[in-house]
């Protein structure tokens, strides 16, 4: 039986949501989901993401 790989875990202080701009920063080194001009877009895709994981029944939906 082939044992699947240690998921990473967020260091202590990490941001748990993170949003970047994959065009821009295709290395995903600069989060902007706390930056105040991209707030709309990630609530917008935060309700979204909280909808999707309802539909679905993740354990994990806040």
């Amino acid at each position: 039986m082939t044992s699947l790989p240690e998921l990473p875990t967020p260091s202590a202080g990490a941001a748990l949501d993170q949003l970047f701009d994959l065009k821009s920063d295709p290395g995903e080194t600069t989060n902007l989901a706390f930056v105040p001009a991209m707030n709309e877009v990630h609530q917008r895709l935060s309700a979204a993401l909280i909808e999707w994981q309802t539909d679905v029944g993740d354990p994990l939906a806040r």
